[in-house]
């Protein structure tokens, strides 16, 4: 589904909004039965704080586990696929990061940018759950056909329809964006399809927080087949690239300027003599790879070789067993039949 296609749709919709106004009903329910008494203060918050603990106990385990770290090196992650591929290609390969010192300063203000968006997921995915709505929280992906892996934020349940669940944090430029075009961002549509072909969903739901000013805005995306066929082969063709060291394209065309101001190989990406220099450094590293290699896969093909051998003279034992049995088993039916015999 293309964006102009998408606004049209929204349109449709008077905006494309079906979560946001029930979410408005149940905290007007909410403020006005504890107003009247009906229910106490402390009641929405203790059951606010119980989804807290039991979100943040499972993040706790999914930042413990191991099962998953065998995959993502392997496998695509939805959320990368509106990045730059020359970044990840970089950052996979282990190219220099840029040499100009990051400013004390913005460690703070990437770690508040993180925790903060990390922070208003799980309040909002109370406040469906609270509502009623969210029937799967931080819902798990692993896609063995396609080798994609990842977590939606979560799948709702409204009026009988499953719908997926992205949530987005933005500051005001951005989110203005969203609204000004009545549309969303086409890498968040991207990701949203990859979500929705691996789960089998036909729809999502695309929700934006402004946390300059707390507006929210939300979008419909249908699953678009096609689209996600095309994605399948953006990561197939990414993957190529990976195996054989060839470097995907610039998406940017100055270093100053978005997205490239913030990429931490801006440096490398646009000094042709610096790409080269780690370019040579990987076919290096793989022809030296690939001779620590011969000896190891000779010595795996001799090990297969013994065990053939050994595995084709386990099978012949057992017959020769058999008919040994069989012999001695004739032999004693004879000796015991002469012994029958009348002398």
């Amino acid at each position: 589904m293309s964006l102009s296609q998408l606004k049209r749709d929204n349109q449709k919709r008077g905006g494309g909004e079906v979560l946001t106004p029930l979410l408005k009903k149940f905290t007007q329910k909410e403020s006005l039965e504890t107003a009247q008494g009906i229910i106490s203060r402390k009641e929405p918050v203790i059951h606010d704080s119980k989804l807290s603990i039991e979100a943040f106990k499972d993040r706790i385990e999914e930042f413990n586990h191991g099962e998953d770290d065998k995959l993502t090196s392997r496998y695509f992650h939805p959320s990368a696929i509106g990045k730059c591929k020359r970044a990840i290609f970089f950052d996979i390969k282990g190219a220099p990061q840029n040499e100009k010192p990051v400013p004390v300063s913005e460690y703070l203000r990437t770690h508040f940018t993180f925790e903060v968006g990390t922070y208003f997921h799980v309040l909002f995915q109370n406040l469906c759950e609270r509502a009623g709505l969210l029937t799967k929280r931080e819902a798990a992906i692993i896609n063995h056909k396609y080798k994609i892996i990842g977590h939606m934020d979560g799948e709702l349940t409204i009026d009988g329809e499953r719908y997926a669940l992205e949530i987005k944090t933005s500051g005001s430029w951005a989110y203005g964006r969203y609204v000004s075009s009545n549309a969303p961002d086409h890498a968040h549509v991207m990701q949203m399809t990859l979500y929705m072909g691996c789960l089998g969903l036909d729809k999502g739901i695309i929700f934006y927080f402004d946390k300059d000013r707390s507006n929210t805005k939300e979008f419909i995306v249908e699953f678009d087949p096609k689209l996600f066929e095309k994605l399948i082969g953006v990561i197939n063709n990414f993957r190529a690239d990976l195996s054989t060291n060839n470097l995907p394209a610039k998406e940017g065309d100055n270093p100053s300027l978005y997205p490239c101001r913030f990429c931490a190989f801006s440096e490398v990406c646009f000094d042709n003599n610096k790409v080269a220099k780690f370019m040579d450094t990987l076919s290096t590293q793989e022809s030296d790879d690939e001779k620590e290699d011969k000896p190891k896969k000779k010595l795996k093909a001799k090990r297969t070789k013994k065990k053939l051998r050994s595995a084709k003279a386990s099978s012949d034992t057992p017959n020769k067993k058999r008919i040994s049995s069989k012999g001695s088993k004739t032999r004693k039916t004879r000796i015991l039949r002469q012994s029958k015999i009348p002398r």
